[in-house]
């Protein structure tokens, strides 16, 4: 959804009428608020039962001069390559959030790459269609069809209270949506092997009780490690003070893919702590003065966290290596004149 944010600014000051389509009940979701909350006036929402092949399809020809864009468009992709939604001119514009196999085997991996390479490219023969992949925000130097993951950072001016409370301490942090997919069982073990000078904030929306989370904490508080869990739906605003205030940004899962959190550590002048993904270890390969990564493994973890607590202090980069109006110019293709 901040995805759409960017792209309805954008559209919105170019003059452009915005209609938003969304799976039923969006409307009336927390993100919607949170996102285009400030937007209503501007934007249509037209609310969908479903995003099936036919739907899509008929909402084409009904709207043949308009430009439509996917902004987590993988599913887009293979509904064009096995000719599902022919757009017959209309100008689209998709991106591929996941480009890269995610299987934890090599081999198999490199496999699923090169067939998702195979079929954003048979879908981008369709007239009128690009497909772009997104690419980490740190990356050198994109393709034609690439796209940097746009990086907005924001933080509050107020410090929270487990920063004021014990500015000394080395906080690390993990943030956003809090699942199973975070290993924060495994971050929590490792930095309990870690002495009693570092703690953990654990803040965003929970798909799991807070009870499994206190669970998967409890070796840190074991041994008198603090554990910090704010425990709500965070804004921009409030996500980006926890990055700016902690020290260390841990990003640990082994779904493959960009992390904006690793490019809000990176504006913010934050190391990071980072584990599993294989973009994640390209990411650091290219910066490594940016963090650390490991196996998602408990010793590897506790090694890292290790490593990267000798690491010096990072400076505040003061921007992204993308803007948001970047990242919007390409996907409504401006340069061609849509």
């Amino acid at each position: 959804m901040s995805y759409v944010r960017l792209l309805v600014a954008r559209a919105v000051e170019c003059g452009r009428s915005v209609e938003v389509l969304a799976p039923a009940g969006t409307g009336e979701s927390p993100e919607y608020s949170l996102h285009l909350g400030a937007h209503r006036a501007d934007v249509r929402l037209r609310e969908m039962d479903a995003f099936t092949a036919p739907t899509l399809q008929r909402i084409f020809e009904e709207q043949p001069q308009a430009t439509f864009i996917f902004p987590d468009g993988d599913d887009v992709v293979r509904l064009l390559a096995i000719q599902k939604l022919r757009p017959a001119g209309t100008s689209v514009s998709v991106l591929s959030m996941r480009p890269r196999g995610q299987s934890q085997w090599y081999a198999k991996r490199c496999v699923e790459t090169a067939a998702k390479a195979l079929i954003r490219w048979i879908a981008g023969l369709h007239r009128g269609v690009k497909v772009f992949s997104l690419v980490p925000s740190t990356a050198p130097s994109l393709t034609a069809r690439e796209v940097r993951d746009p990086i907005e950072f924001s933080p509050g001016e107020s410090v929270p209270a487990w920063r004021q409370n014990d500015p000394s301490r080395l906080w690390f942090a993990i943030v956003g949506a809090i699942t199973p997919r975070k290993n924060i069982d495994l971050v929590a073990r490792a930095l309990a092997q870690l002495d009693a000078g570092v703690g953990l904030v654990i803040a965003g929306f929970s798909e799991v009780d807070e009870s499994v989370i206190a669970e998967w904490t409890a070796p840190m508080r074991s041994v008198g490690q603090p554990v910090v869990r704010v425990a709500r739906r965070l804004s921009d605003e409030e996500l980006d003070s926890v990055i700016a205030s902690a020290d260390v940004a841990v990003i640990a899962h082994s779904n493959d893919g960009p992390s904006g959190i690793m490019g809000k550590a990176d504006v913010a002048g934050r190391r990071v702590l980072a584990a599993g993904a294989p973009t994640l270890r390209r990411e650091l390969r290219v910066n490594p003065g940016l963090g650390v990564w490991t196996q998602l493994t408990v010793p590897a973890l506790a090694r890292g966290a290790e490593r990267v607590r000798r690491m010096p202090t990072r400076r505040d980069s003061g921007t992204a290596k993308e803007s948001r109006d970047a990242f919007a110019r390409t996907l409504r293709r401006e340069d061609e004149g849509k």
